[in-house]
């Protein structure tokens, strides 16, 4: 057996060569593996105290390439990796137990790109479990079209609370609780050709929809993708068990033989696809917890389990930065609320103030601060990744490469208010997140205008670090070469540590109230008094910026209260439904053009995104804090039938996060679903304290509306047809009510504007009573004048377009040289 290397250039080294020998095994079983636990790793409320008491041998030596043969026994599994790693997540894939389980992906099931190289397994061997948003894939020949699955009867994503039903075919069950855990079901309808938006006659460019059936046949690279419809247990090990699927005719599909093996007693002559060492884990670990469950175990189609990762593996990194930066400002105790040490170093570069009477923002300040870098290039400059120690072999302490910092720049935006009071008036501060790949200008927004002058508040942005404009080309590169996704999701973790280091300095006596440019003479006498009120941050963004925003949150010590607008978590679930990957999908899918393995890909990636991800943080969002952490509430503003961020995204962090909606969020007859917004409870009096989500709506698509749009679709493509809300919900007047009330120190949730269902754009609701959305009511919010007219907008992500095709194109030309390389090569020979 090698030794670990010490790097994980070193380890990437290891497995190109193993590679390139053609050998099979897993990465992780070639390279070694530290068994101790990770720091911290098991500070879950509950820790793994029923995991799987046997380790799983692996690989076995009648398994060499460490597939699981047992799902689909007419492929070769491991030949052309096209059934190696479903169905995944899978516990198969680790090895040790408890907190020193590991993730164990194997190489030659990794999904591969155009040349057949595989993604590199070793960023993921440091993880202790799956993703808590995990996307279950499983293929299942028969079972592989939405005919199938309507006769199937599992919970769709329309009706999930059908995942309860005593006859539901599909289960997922927490093995600590023995519980049946919330999912719905989908079959994934890419591979099989365009599917029509089933509410609506015609696409966004006026071509008939296809009509439903039939359907293409290419259904062998179609899967089965099983969703959380709230996020999983951190720690907490799941079983999974499948029994009575049917295919589009209605007849049941029988078990694989494999499979089979393991539900009768051994047989004389053992299946070479089902190795007797796994016999005693189904025995012990899986079938008893379905029969408890009441599914039989002669019932079963196929069953399986998975580890979920602990919150401490998948957060300790970003936490160490925080608190090794906050240790470099004096502050070690970050869960009090308290300001201790210095503020975070700062420069005001330009003061710009309006002469335009009118205009809502008076004063624009644009400056820069340091923050410490965690990143391996100079100023933490785009591309770069985590720097370790040598020693830290399981890579959870990212270091500060001495006198390495990042010189962040940040933009303020101060009311017409403050100027014009006749004495002083402190407004209250707030951080803003922008959207995909965009910037820190986007604080130039009407909607913020308009938010800071209506309601006395200072909005201050910094950009994204490893999701804004400038790092468009790196993004682009790791989009089409997955060994390059960890830096990605490395830099988005220094970009959430830069906004908490902005927080901090607008918050503290020492930092932006020290400067005359966040200062006003009232004449009164006392001189330049600072107008900021340092009680509190706050938090506010859109888009990216309500996503990230997320971890932000969930991290901060001087933020407890955020508003995340058009949310969601968990990319694998949200990219196919998003209009925007048609563009940034260029990349990913030219390298990767499997559609077999995209769902695979996109679950298995999930795992490093975590760390970066509201998917990973959500969990302790709210009432149960990570350590050294206050608690926080957050509430989720959402435009219904968003093109960019799907709804069910949304839904899903709410229900994680603990969030409630109103008794009526949408109009009766909107939604598609049963229940709408379903497993989310419902607010039945006003004021609320706590968390919440809200819903916008613009209406149904009609000749009287011609901006408004249908719900989603109920399959993972993106919408097509209607106008994209995805900007209303954060203009309306209504929605800067609910911020106002939110983010404050004794801060609840209300229903102004007349109360839900609430509307935006133009619509006014089928009654057309104006005023749900638009109207502020007296005792709504504090009486501040209307603004005379909001200022020039800002779009989102100005250039990021231009940029990224720019980007996809040059990383096109490189996947086509190195094809037409691999095609000479093979005609050479």
């Amino acid at each position: 057996m090698l030794a670990r290397p010490r790097n994980l250039v070193a380890a990437v080294a290891v497995v190109a060569t193993f590679s390139s020998l053609g050998a099979g095994g897993s990465a992780a079983a070639a390279v070694g593996r530290a068994a101790a636990a990770m720091p911290g790793a098991a500070r879950d409320a509950n820790p793994r105290p029923n995991d799987a008491p046997l380790a799983t041998p692996f690989p076995d030596p009648l398994n060499p390439t460490g597939c699981d043969r047992t799902m689909v026994e007419d492929r070769t599994a491991g030949a052309d990796g096209s059934a190696c790693m479903l169905p995944f997540p899978n516990d198969l894939f680790t090895t040790g137990t408890g907190a020193a389980r590991r993730l164990n992906l194997p190489l030659a099931g990794m999904p591969k790109d155009a040349a057949g190289k595989p993604i590199n397994p070793l960023p993921y061997a440091v993880s202790d479990g799956f993703s808590p948003g995990s996307v279950i894939v499983a293929h299942v020949p028969g079972l592989d079209n939405p005919q199938a699955l309507l006769k199937t009867g599992a919970a769709p994503i329309t009706d999930m609370g059908r995942y309860a039903d005593p006859a539901a075919p599909i289960v997922l069950i927490d093995v600590q609780t023995g519980k049946r855990w919330p999912i719905w079901t989908e079959i994934d309808v890419n591979p099989i050709g365009p599917f029509p938006n089933t509410l609506a006659v015609a696409d966004a460019e006026g071509t008939p929809n296809p009509q439903p059936d039939p359907r293409p046949t290419n259904t062998a690279n179609v899967n089965l993708l099983i969703h959380p419809a709230k996020n999983l247990t951190n720690g907490h090990r799941y079983v999974v068990g499948m029994r009575f699927l049917k295919d589009k005719d209605g007849n049941v599909i029988p078990p694989s033989a494999a499979f089979q093996s393991y539900l009768n007693p051994p047989a004389t002559v053992p299946n070479p696809d089902a190795p007797e060492s796994r016999r005693a884990h189904f025995d012990q670990d899986i079938f008893p917890v379905l029969t408890e469950a009441g599914f039989a175990k002669a019932d079963l189609y196929q069953a399986w389990d998975f580890s979920v990762a602990s919150s401490m593996n998948i957060a300790g990194r970003l936490l160490h930065m925080r608190d090794d930066a906050f240790h470099q400002l004096g502050d070690d105790n970050l869960a009090d609320r308290k300001i201790d040490g210095r503020a975070p170093t700062f420069t005001v570069d330009t003061v710009t103030d309006s002469t335009n009477p009118a205009d809502e923002v008076r004063r624009t300040i644009q400056g820069s601060f340091t923050v410490p870098c965690y990143i391996n290039t100079p100023n933490c400059a785009p591309g770069g990744s985590f720097a370790y120690a040598p020693t830290d072999l399981d890579q959870t302490t990212p270091l500060q490469i001495p006198g390495n910092v990042s010189t962040a720049k940040f933009t303020c935006k101060v009311p017409r208010r403050v100027f014009d009071s006749a004495t002083l008036e402190k407004v209250r501060p707030s951080l803003y997140g922008h959207g995909l790949f965009g910037g820190q200008s986007e604080v130039g927004q009407g909607q913020v205008s308009d938010m800071v002058q209506e309601h006395g508040f200072m909005y201050c942005a910094t950009d994204w670090e490893g999701m804004a404009t400038v790092d468009i080309s790196a993004a682009a590169q790791a989009d089409a070469d997955m060994d390059r996704f960890p830096a990605l999701t490395d830099h988005v973790q220094q970009g959430e540590l830069n906004f908490l280091y902005l927080a901090r300095l607008m918050i503290h006596p020492q930092g932006l109230v020290t400067n005359p440019a966040f200062q006003v003479d009232k004449n009164d006498g006392k001189g330049l008094q600072p107008f900021i009120d340092t009680t509190r941050a706050y938090y506010d963004g859109n888009s990216q910026g309500g996503i990230y925003g997320g971890v932000v949150l969930a991290v901060s010590p001087d933020i407890d209260r955020g508003v995340l607008g058009v949310p969601g978590i968990n990319y694998s679930t949200l990219l196919t439904r998003s209009k925007d990957f048609a563009l940034y999908s260029v990349p990913l899918y030219t390298t990767y053009p499997s559609e077999f393995e995209r769902p695979l890909l996109l679950s298995i990636i999930q795992i490093l995104w975590d760390r970066s991800d509201p998917n990973g943080y959500v969990n302790s969002l709210t009432d149960h804090p990570l350590p050294n952490t206050p608690p926080h509430e957050v509430m989720y503003q959402a435009s219904f039938g968003d093109h960019q961020v799907a709804n069910v995204t949304a839904d899903t962090a709410a229900r994680s996060a603990g969030a409630a909606v109103d008794a009526q969020p949408l109009e009766d007859g909107r939604s598609p679903d049963v229940t709408p917004v379903w497993g989310v409870p419902r607010i039945n009096s006003y004021p609320y304290q706590g968390s919440a989500i809200v819903y916008f709506d613009s209406g149904a698509l009609s000749a009287s509306n011609p901006e408004g749009t249908p719900p989603a679709p109920t399959v993972n493509t993106p919408p097509k047809v209607g106008g994209d809300p995805h900007e209303y919900a954060r203009n309306t007047k209504c929605g800067r009510v609910m911020k106002n009330n939110f983010l404050r120190p004794d801060g609840v949730v209300t229903n102004p504007c007349l109360g839900a269902p609430y509307f935006s754009h133009a619509y006014h609701g089928k009654d057309g009573v104006a005023g749900q959305g638009d109207t502020v009511q007296p005792g709504d919010a504090l009486a501040y004048p209307t603004p005379t007219g909001p200022p020039a907008d800002v779009p989102e992500a100005p250039y990021a377009v231009l940029l990224l095709l720019a980007a996809a194109g040059m990383v096109g030309g490189v996947v086509w040289r190195r094809q037409s390389q691999l095609r000479s090569s093979h005609s050479s020979g």
